[in-house]
């Protein structure tokens, strides 16, 4: 507060506090008569002192030693005894340093204050980050985790939860994550996840069981060990790629489908031209016969209108 006010009303108000503990005193003297003469004013200087510093409590003490010995120290005066000088320098010592300790308290005060400001903006800026990262997560479907080996505990963030199915504050380890593995692939990943512990690439994709549906994901992890080559714990993304296996198996099944369709059309372009084939032969054997009657097997006869044979082949 001293550092915020201007010396010379520091100063001022220590002068008037004085005067107040004086006047105060004097009130009390047709109770207490001269005895005591410190006792309002030695409580003002350390008001002083702790509120306004280190000077404003120095000067006050100086001013109410004056007041006090003028008016309640017989006699009464300003003459100074060598006991009264050797008491208003130890209450000026006191004094002086209350104020500096005074001091020292609020420095350290508004030191505290601006540390514990800026944590305030620190934590606020956090937690604006860490609802960005949800909501980040959230749109793309990814979710991360932290893995610490050696207390065998398995964090996940909100969008890991969602994807798997499972509410937040469940009791997560590593075999809670493997009981929700669709049970066909739940050897392969654990298989893929102790290959990753030895030094291996752990990127795959598998089923999941959540609320009673099979979801395909992709995890990526990346494996943290200590100088001596031990592990500490892994982190790792986990993305819901449901919808995009659902879209590959639409395609392949299209896929499938456009391929019988060739096929059909192929075996029907086949037939198609096999027919053409013999229809083209026929006709050319039938041409050939027309020209040359005596060739054909079958019997061929040529009548006149009168019933008369004109002609008939060897068959005939």
């Amino acid at each position: 507060m001293s550092l915020q006010i201007h010396w010379l009303v520091r100063y001022t108000l220590a002068m008037v506090v004085m005067l107040v503990a004086v006047a105060f005193r004097l009130a009390l003297v047709p109770i207490m008569g001269l005895n005591f003469p410190y006792i309002t004013v030695f409580p003002g200087m350390m008001f002083v002192a702790l509120t306004l510093g280190a000077g404003p409590g120095i000067a006050a003490t100086i001013f109410g030693v004056l007041l006090a010995e003028c008016y309640f120290v017989p006699p009464e005066g300003l003459a100074l005894s060598l006991e009264e000088i050797i008491r208003a320098a130890i209450m000026m010592s006191t004094s002086g340093y209350v104020g500096w300790v005074s001091t020292r308290l609020r420095a350290a005060c508004k030191q505290a204050d601006t540390e514990a400001m800026a944590a305030h903006t620190a934590q606020a800026a956090l937690r604006e980050s860490q609802e960005d990262l949800e909501r980040a997560q959230a749109v793309g479907q990814v979710g991360s985790w932290r893995l610490d080996t050696r207390r065998n505990r398995l964090t996940w963030s909100d969008e890991s939860h969602r994807i798997f199915g499972l509410p937040k504050g469940t009791p997560m380890t590593y075999e809670t994550f493997l009981s929700a593995i669709h049970p066909d692939d739940r050897q392969y990943v654990d298989t893929q996840w102790q290959a990753g512990l030895r030094g291996a690439p752990y990127d795959i994709e598998h089923r999941i069981v959540a609320d009673g549906k099979v979801k395909w994901v992709r995890e990526k992890a990346h494996l943290e060990f200590d100088a001596a080559g031990a592990l500490l714990g892994g982190f790792g993304i986990t993305q819901d790629i449901t919808a995009r296996k659902e879209t590959e198996e639409r395609l392949q099944h299209a896929a499938a489908d456009l391929q019988a369709t060739n096929a059909s059309l192929r075996e029907a372009q086949r037939a198609t031209l096999n027919l053409m084939d013999d229809a083209v032969a026929a006709r050319k054997k039938a041409e050939w016969l027309a020209r040359f009657p005596h060739e054909d097997p079958s019997p061929v006869l040529r009548a006149a209108a009168d019933g008369r044979v004109l002609y008939a082949n060897p068959a005939a």
